[in-house]
């Protein structure tokens, strides 16, 4: 019995060991010669991703014939096929190029004067100066919060009549 399951635990074992043809691939993601960061290197065939580090470096567990797309915010995304060549040399410089942003069309006009109206001035003085006092809540003092100020607009149309 034991050597039975010696037996099959030794096919399990170089089943495992024979699936497994994936191997590390190195390479340094650069735009012209600098090296970039944060770039998202994915590989299709083993569904596996990675990012490149401050000096632009990755390595990914890739299968023969795989293709690697590197993705970034800023520049170009490449594909790039893998052969026999890239695993021979195991370290190899992917070159991106920046994308290029347009910006959309830009329209100048002439400054137009901002009209007076000391009206608008008076008011937003008078309402904001009630307003920046600080208010004491527990002690009921007579007014509506948020309010209407029944006097000033009395005296308001007092002097709208008055003028006319």
């Amino acid at each position: 019995m034991k050597r039975k399951l010696l037996i099959v635990f030794f096919l399990f074992l170089y089943q495992i060991g024979i699936s497994q043809t994936g191997r590390f691939v190195y390479g340094k993601v650069v735009n012209n010669e600098a090296p970039i960061k944060g770039v998202e290197v994915i590989s299709l065939n083993t569904k596996k991703n990675t990012i490149t580090d401050r000096n632009g470096h990755f390595s990914i567990i890739v299968n023969p014939k795989d293709i690697l797309i590197f993705v970034s915010k800023h520049y170009e995304t490449k594909r790039v096929s893998l052969d026999s060549n890239h695993f021979e040399n195991y370290d190899f410089t992917i070159t991106l190029t920046q994308k290029k942003e347009q910006l959309e069309e830009v329209v100048i006009t002439s400054i137009a004067t901002p009209r007076f109206d000391s009206q608008k001035i008076v008011d937003g003085s008078h309402f904001y100066n009630l307003q920046s006092s600080p208010k004491n809540r527990l002690i009921y003092d007579g007014t509506i919060e948020n309010g209407i100020d029944f006097v000033r607009i009395y005296k308001d149309v007092q002097k709208k009549l008055a003028k006319e």
